[in-house]
């Protein structure tokens, strides 16, 4: 990926089961927002759909929120940067 993108909302809904979700952003002031239902849903960073190891952002004053409802569901968020937030809801 070259260059950064600031000011994005990206909105990924997932329904079902055995859903994955990947991303990798780069910027400023972006907004993740995941929402999965279902049966063993997760979320990762494509590193390998086995990998398991969550969405990455790097940049600053980025938001990420994901919620999942369900049994069995993974989720993992890594941050780089400053005033970064994350949110992970699970509900059975």
């Amino acid at each position: 990926m070259n260059g950064d993108s600031d000011f994005n909302d990206l909105m990924v809904v997932e329904k079902g089961s055995g859903n994955r979700a990947t991303g990798h952003i780069v910027g400023d002031y972006n907004d993740v927002d995941v929402s999965q239902q279902g049966t063993s849903n997760w979320v990762g960073t494509g590193a390998g759909w086995n990998a398991k190891d969550g969405v990455v952002i790097s940049g600053d004053y980025n938001t990420t929120s994901i919620s999942q409802q369900g049994p069995a569901h993974m989720s993992t968020v890594m941050q780089t940067g400053d005033m970064n937030t994350s949110t992970i809801t699970q509900t059975p």
